[in-house]
Parts: C-alpha cells; sequence; structure tokens
C-alpha cells in the first residue's frame, strides 16, 4: 500500500512480472498517476447516498473542467462523494471461491461503506479504483498487521482467514479492535492444517522481539477461532484449537500475555477444567511474581513503572473474575487475595 503512492511501483502492477501473475486491472492511465498527479484527492461531497464506485473513479479519473475544483493551488480532482457502492453478482463470488457455499446466504447486493477522513493519498485512490476494476475477479486480502487507515473503512465486510483478512460481500457487526467474521471451516482448515509454524516450539529456536511481537496476533487468531466453533456448539474442536496453539507456542519460548487467559477461558466453556486450569495457575505465578518485583521500585523509578503495575493489578483481578465465573473457587480466592494485598499497596503510593 505504501508503494502505491509512486508511480513506478503502479507501473510494475501493470506488468505481467512476479510469479508471472496477471498485471492488476487499474483503469487509470499513466498520465492520471504519474508523480505530482492525484497525490492527494479531497472528499467533496456533492451526491446524496451511496454512489456506485466505478462511476466515482471514472469521475476522478477525468481531467475535464466539469471535473475539478478552483483552488488556491489551481484546479484540483476532488470525489462528489464519500459514500460508496461495488455491486456484487452472487453467483460469481460463490463460482470463483471469494464465498464459500454455505455462506452464500449472506451475500449483500452491494458493498456500501463509507471512507473517513477529508480525503486520499495516492495509494488509496488507486486502492478503490482497482476494487472497481477488479468486480470481484481476484482475490481481496489485506494483511492484519497493518494499520487500520489501510482498510479503506472496509471492515464490516472482513473475513478473518489467518495473518490476513479477506473482503467478502458479506456484512458482519464488528468490534473496531477486532474486524472480520469468521468461517470456522476455512479458518480451521489453515489454522489446523495448511499454515507452517516455523519450529516455534523448539527449544533451540530463538525468537526475537519482531517474532514475539507476531506471535500476540497468532494466540489471538487462535483464540477467535475457538470462541467462534464454541458459539457453533463445538467445544471438541474448540479445544482441539487451543491445545494446537498451546503446543506451537509453548511458554518457554512465547511468554504468555493476556490472550492465554482468553484461552483459559475457552477451555473452561469447552469443559476442559484442567487445562484451564493450568494456564490460570500458570498467569497468577507470572503476575504474582511481577507484581513482587515492580513493587521494590520507589520515587521516581516506580511512576517510570506505574503502567506494569496496573496491567498486572488488571490482569490478577481478571484471571480472579474468570475462574470464579467457571465455579474454581480455590483459584479464584488466590488471585483476589494477591490483588488486594498489591492494589492496598498500589493505593498507598499516591
Amino acid at each position: 500500500m505504501s508503494l502505491l503512492n509512486t508511480d513506478w511501483y503502479i507501473d510494475n502492477m501493470l506488468r505481467r512480472a512476479t510469479y508471472d501473475a496477471d498485471p492488476v486491472p487499474f483503469s487509470f492511465e499513466r498520465s492520471q498517476y504519474r508523480d505530482g498527479t492525484r497525490d492527494y484527492v479531497y472528499f467533496y461531497p456533492r451526491l446524496e447516498g451511496h454512489q456506485n464506485l466505478r462511476r466515482v473513479m471514472e469521475f476522478v479519473g477525468n481531467d475535464a473542467a466539469g471535473t475539478r475544483l478552483p483552488t488556491d493551488r489551481g484546479m484540483e480532482d476532488y470525489f462528489p462523494t464519500n459514500n460508496f457502492r461495488l455491486p456484487v453478482d452472487s453467483a460469481r463470488v460463490v463460482q470463483n471461491g471469494t464465498v464459500a457455499p454455505e455462506d452464500a446466504h449472506l451475500i449483500v447486493d452491494a458493498v456500501e461503506w463509507e471512507m473517513p477522513g477529508r480525503g486520499l493519498n495516492k495509494n488509496h485512490v488507486m486502492a478503490l479504483d482497482f476494487l472497481a476494476e477488479n468486480n470481484w475477479e481476484r482475490p481481496v486480502y489485506f494483511a492484519i498487521t497493518t494499520g487500520s487507515e489501510s482498510y479503506l473503512g472496509l471492515e464490516a465486510y472482513f473475513q478473518l482467514e489467518g495473518m490476513a483478512y479477506r473482503l467478502v460481500p458479506i456484512r458482519t457487526p464488528h468490534d473496531p479492535n477486532e474486524p472480520g467474521r469468521i468461517n470456522t471451516r476455512i479458518l480451521y482448515d489453515n489454522l489446523m492444517n495448511r499454515f507452517k509454524w516455523g519450529n516455534m516450539d523448539d527449544p533451540s529456536v530463538y525468537l526475537d522481539e519482531d517474532h514475539r511481537r507476531l506471535t500476540v496476533s497468532f494466540r489471538n487468531i487462535f483464540q477467535r477461532l475457538a470462541a467462534a466453533l464454541l458459539d457453533e456448539n463445538k467445544p471438541d474442536s474448540a479445544i482441539a484449537v487451543l491445545d494446537r496453539a498451546m503446543e506451537i507456542m509453548p511458554e518457554y519460548n512465547v511468554p504468555f500475555n493476556y490472550f492465554n487467559l482468553l484461552m483459559a477461558e475457552h477451555y473452561y466453556e469447552a469443559g476442559a477444567t484442567d487445562k484451564g486450569n493450568e494456564i490460570a495457575r500458570r498467569m497468577i505465578e507470572i503476575h504474582e511474581e511481577n507484581l513482587g518485583y515492580y513493587f521494590r521500585f520507589t520515587g521516581a523509578r516506580a511512576a517510570r513503572i506505574g503502567n506494569k503495575k496496573q496491567e498486572s493489578l488488571a490482569m490478577m483481578q481478571r484471571i480472579s473474575q474468570v475462574a470464579d465465573i467457571y465455579d474454581q473457587d480455590e483459584l479464584a480466592d488466590l488471585a483476589y487475595g494477591i490483588f488486594e494485598t498489591y492494589y492496598d499497596a498500589w493505593i498507598r503510593e499516591f
């Protein structure tokens, strides 16, 4: 997406090159995207309702005077709307695999959405042009590790398939922090059968900070799949998914984090109480040790790690709550007792 701000990269995308892939279907001619042209295009809404994306892009790419606005910088291209409509051929998107057959009844007549912000950089202009020109022929994915500004406001039409969201013509209410519907058949097959995980379970393999940061996303994907399977009343499959996550990302290589607690909660819900308790007990140990360390500091040093104290206090409180919900009274009382002790110490600091 960042390279789409450059005309030379767009040129390359218009050629058959990498792995003999077909050229990316842009409608713009080089004169319409060359350096210094349409580097940023403002929204100047003049039309009501959602407008056909293809028609809008034809307007934006038109150099006629009637499609441009006079400004103190000269004549400027603009979007006459920030509400777009991308029509959907339901038969085509099922036939080419964009939508799984079991989800065919969920297909919308058109993807309709509102673009946020005041305007778009060239890379987003070209991405919209591609969407309009592609017309659901080639699969469209967005990496989950990019910022939301790269998602073009389309999160309500995302489907989580691994480390990427696939654009599908199915509208799904979503948590802004966790976009993407889940087709459990597709995601289960990817995580359990197709993906290779790079020997994260090998004690001799060192995971540096960047690799460990990615494992946060891995664990989140596994726990989201487990939650979706539980919603479908498939506890055995959910347990298999959680077991796989624990197998490929053991604590000795991938330290426990917040998503392990969600995994423990899913174990409890699936009836695998012992496995949930094992994670909860270990997380109590970790955060009790952390709190004991953090509260050794005083003065300015203590202030600098204030957020760390709050994080471990919040985790200890949440562990107690989860254990209590699933009637694990011993663990709930243990976690709450530790929380109370250090919470009182934290209050006394003020």
